[in-house]
């Protein structure tokens, strides 16, 4: 498959991301690995990748999400062999580095009416700014690096039947 096939029906996201996440690539060296549409319907998987971790993008519903893995996390829109966790959503890295518990029920319905309300764009662009001030913690958190009881309280944390 060519680049430009690769890109093809992704060209409008990966703007949107470029611009929205300008700080990942311009200061921490993001570089984009992979993009791909799919097969059916309008959909669109983004992976870029520094030194120290991967991010994924996945446009879908007229919503882009991030999520979060370590260099090992597969390209893929889906997680590891055997549903071995590899990708995980960039608000549950967010509660976990704040030291936040997973929020009420009517706290996450509150947000999500929030989160519900804006367009793509704006989605894209409070996804930023949630990640933009933890970006130091959050890499670090998934670098090959990390203190190894540093990323079993993640795991643990994320294995809360609140998790999502």
């Amino acid at each position: 498959m060519t680049e430009d096939e690769l890109w093809q029906g992704c060209s409008e996201v990966l703007d949107l991301v470029k611009r929205s996440f300008d700080f990942l690539f311009e200061e921490y060296g993001f570089k984009v690995i992979h993009a791909r549409n799919a097969t059916y319907g309008p959909r669109c998987l983004i992976v870029a990748e520094s030194s120290d971790c991967r991010v994924r993008f996945i446009s879908e519903f007229g919503s882009v999400g991030l999520d979060i893995g370590r260099l090992y996390a597969a390209p893929t829109w889906g997680d590891g062999p055997q549903g071995q966790r590899e990708w995980f959503p960039l608000r549950a890295v967010v509660y976990f580095l704040r030291g936040k518990g997973w929020p009420k029920l009517e706290e996450s319905r509150k947000l999500a009416e929030e989160l519900g309300d804006m367009s793509r764009d704006e989605y894209v662009g409070y996804e930023a700014s949630q990640l933009r001030p933890l970006c130091r913690d959050v890499f670090q958190l998934f670098s090959k690096d990390a203190p190894p009881d540093c990323w079993r309280a993640f795991e643990v944390y994320n294995s809360s039947p609140y998790a999502s």
